[in-house]
């Protein structure tokens, strides 16, 4: 349903984000603009998932590109 949120796996979430980068930002030549930001009070396990999701971003965006 378009407009709700919804309940989905990690798979799937991270799938539907990566086609909105690839759709909005490759696809339109503005890598240039991708980034993390991250609170100078985040922990260090939330340093490393940020990490975690930015690497695995740019490998399924390689496998998609």
């Amino acid at each position: 349903m378009e407009g709700e949120w919804q309940s989905v796996n990690w798979d799937t979430a991270l799938d539907f984000s990566v086609r909105g980068l690839v759709a909005n930002v490759l696809n339109n030549k503005q890598v240039n603009k991708l980034g993390a930001l991250a609170s100078n009070t985040a922990t260090l396990e939330e340093f490393h998932l940020l990490q975690k999701i930015m690497r695995e971003w740019v490998l399924r965006i390689l496998t998609i590109v």
